[in-house]
């Protein structure tokens, strides 16, 4: 596309709109307003491409704990057409001052999953053998490992 002002070729490209942008958030209230501490990478850029986003949050909060600090809010709920609130939700990586990211069960996965059969027995045991996200919870540890891996609130990790 020749440009007006300099007359230079640009290449122009077609803009992603993705249906469904999912966002890991540390807090969110149930309007969708989303609070992300830390790295923001593409996220807010995502939920404004997207058709749809669903947020998921580590913790659910009040409208008026969000609203006491607004400038905190990174992705407006008026982007949002879902909130899921599920703690661990990025096991076994981590979400940035709520949980660090667990070491032995991102080894045993790289190990498993250096064979097609042994990817499928992870799938198995961990995806397709448990009930819901708190089976797979409780299966990866419970509740005594995954607070050894929450967040210290001073230092953030």
């Amino acid at each position: 596309m020749g440009d007006p002002f300099t007359g230079d070729d640009w290449l122009v490209l077609k803009p992603l709109v993705p249906d469904v942008a999912v966002i890991q958030v540390q807090v969110a209230d149930s309007e969708g307003n989303a609070v992300i501490f830390g790295p923001r990478w593409e996220n807010e850029e995502q939920a404004k491409a997207s058709k749809r986003t669903i947020i998921i949050t580590e913790r659910l909060v009040d409208t008026e704990t969000i609203r006491r600090s607004p400038e905190q809010v990174v992705i407006p709920g008026f982007r949002v057409s879902h909130v899921v609130h599920l703690p661990f939700a990025a096991h076994p990586t981590s979400v940035y001052h709520a949980y660090d990211y667990d070491e032995d069960h991102i080894r045993q996965y790289a190990e498993v999953s250096r064979t097609p059969e042994g990817c499928q027995e992870y799938l198995d045991e961990y995806v397709y053998g448990v009930k819901d996200h708190w089976g797979y919870l409780e299966l990866v540890g419970g509740v005594k490992h995954l607070n050894d891996l929450t967040a210290d609130p001073i230092l953030g990790y």
